[in-house]
This record gives C-alpha cells, structure tokens and sequence, in this order.
C-alpha cells in the first residue's frame, strides 16, 4: 500500500477523500493542523504523499505546513496543495449544501487524480 496523509480538519473532505482513494492501492490516514500531531503521525507512519488542506488555519502563528515540511527528514515526499470550499457551517440554505458538495467533491477528485499520477496507479473509473 502508498501512504497517504491528508493534513486537514474538514471530515467532509477526509471521507470523500477515503471514499475516492479506497479502490487505489494507497492508504490513507489524517491528522489535524496541531503541530505535535502532525510530527507524530509523520513520525509514526512516514508517508510519500502529503495532502495539505490549504485552509486551515493558522493557530498561534503555528503553520502545519512549516510542521510539514519540519517533521520530513527524507526526500522524495510530494506535498499536493488542496483547497476545499467555505466552511460547512458557513452553509445553510439546500442550494448553498448542493454548491458546497460539488466544490468539495472537485476538489477530492483532484486530490485522487495527483495520487493516481504521483503513484502511476490505474483503477476503475469512478462514478
């Protein structure tokens, strides 16, 4: 299995990503933007592909991509850029709901089209 981490606290995103990336050859795991958190899960489970939500915020001028890029001590690991939609709970109308799955579903099918390529991984087409 490829390693996969995906670097967001969006669970919409993380379950579409699951949903997308589970008929590749890949494993996919999460973790939030806590530094700590992000050093650990890097540590624990070295990954070859780095999904960074680009959305999420900036704690205490703590920057999860700085943690990112600090807890790599190895080559070779593809950071891909992901950015999801406005918030979820900044969605309330049934047209705002439908607006913001369609964004968030462009966004993980990107996210599984950089993994498919950065692997060379085929996999049956997804509906």
């Amino acid at each position: 299995m490829k390693p996969v981490l995906i670097v967001t606290d969006n669970q919409a995103l993380i379950a579409l990503c699951q949903s997308l990336l589970s008929a590749t050859a890949t494993s996919l795991r999460s973790v939030g933007s806590s530094r700590k958190a992000i050093q650990a899960e890097i540590a624990e489970h070295p990954p070859t592909v780095v999904v960074f939500d680009r959305a999420v915020p900036i704690k205490r001028g703590d920057d999860p991509l700085d943690a990112i890029i600090a807890a790599l001590s190895y080559e070779n690991v593809i950071i891909i850029n992901a950015l999801p939609p406005e918030s979820a709970t900044d969605v309330q109308t049934s047209d705002e709901r439908a607006e913001y799955a369609v964004k968030l579903e462009i966004v993980a099918r990107d996210v599984l089209a950089r993994v498919k390529h950065t692997y060379a991984l085929t996999t049956a087409p997804v509906a």
